[in-house]
């Protein structure tokens, strides 16, 4: 008996263990991105991530897809270690990541159809995604007939498609125009709000990383290391009124003082 996108949902996240890492080290050569690298996210949590350009955040979440291997630790997610890329974990890049010659409903359709799913079912799914992210009457368009903002809410519903427990997003909105980005945040804000998963956020944004996360973590050092976490106990749902209240400008003021301590402590080493 075929089930329900909302039913599919549930029975997705209702299994889901969240994600945990575990000692984690990679290295290039004789070079260390990052190391005793060891956090959890919760199966309903976002944890976003912040650091210097090239403290390893993107390195870090392709570890934690499976998409590279560690050197060092290990990823557990939903109670089973991360060996390679599988179902229940889903990651949407900067780029979009869309095939310029699918379309839109296409793209989006394209991980339950690797998935082994047959083609009209797979689309049939797909749709409510679409509507999901506001797309209803672009299915048929291709990428390049779609602006920035439209090709980006075509690779976050591709990755919901699939109905991950945990989704990780690097950079997510950083090819936008600041107007097109504010409006995406709060955007997927509405989306995990219906539909909470485990999610690690990474960006360069302060003000994205706080509106965003649950927790923020601040990467940093020579090698990489967790600098600190700082937790934001901001109510949820989160509007355009939390970014004015006080509470949030006091925590985005921690995270930038700490991100601007590891900049120059880097700077320091470097010379």
């Amino acid at each position: 008996m075929e089930r329900s996108v909302s039913e599919l949902e549930n029975a997705s996240h209702s299994t889901s263990r969240g994600i945990r890492v575990e000692n984690l080290a990679k290295y290039y050569g004789d070079h260390c991105v990052f190391k005793d690298i060891n956090f959890e996210i919760g199966p309903r949590e976002i944890v976003s991530v912040v650091g210097p350009s090239g403290c390893g955040k993107t390195t870090l979440l392709r570890c934690l897809n499976g998409l590279i291997q560690p050197d060092e630790g290990q990823v557990i997610a939903d109670g089973l270690q991360v060996s390679s890329p599988r179902p229940g974990i889903a990651i949407v890049f900067q780029d979009f990541g869309l095939f310029p010659w699918k379309t839109a409903l296409d793209n989006v359709a394209y991980g339950l159809v690797v998935q082994g799913m047959k083609k009209d079912k797979a689309r049939k799914i797909a749709s409510n995604y679409v509507n999901m992210v506001a797309l209803e009457g672009f299915e048929d368009r291709y990428p390049h007939q779609l602006s920035g903002g439209m090709q980006q809410r075509a690779g976050l519903a591709r990755a919901l498609a699939v109905e991950p427990s945990v989704l990780l997003m690097d950079e997510p909105f950083g090819a936008l125009d600041a107007q097109t980005r504010e409006l995406m945040q709060f955007e997927l804000l509405q989306i995990w709000d219906k539909n909470p998963m485990s999610m690690l956020f990474v960006t360069h944004g302060i003000d994205e990383a706080v509106l965003m996360g649950d927790r923020v973590i601040v990467l940093g050092g020579k090698p990489s290391g967790i600098y600190r976490e700082v937790d934001v106990p901001l109510p949820r749902p989160r509007d355009a009124s939390t970014v004015a209240s006080p509470e949030f400008q006091e925590l985005r003021s921690q995270v930038w003082d700490h991100v601007m301590t590891v900049r120059r402590n880097t700077s320091s080493d470097e010379n």
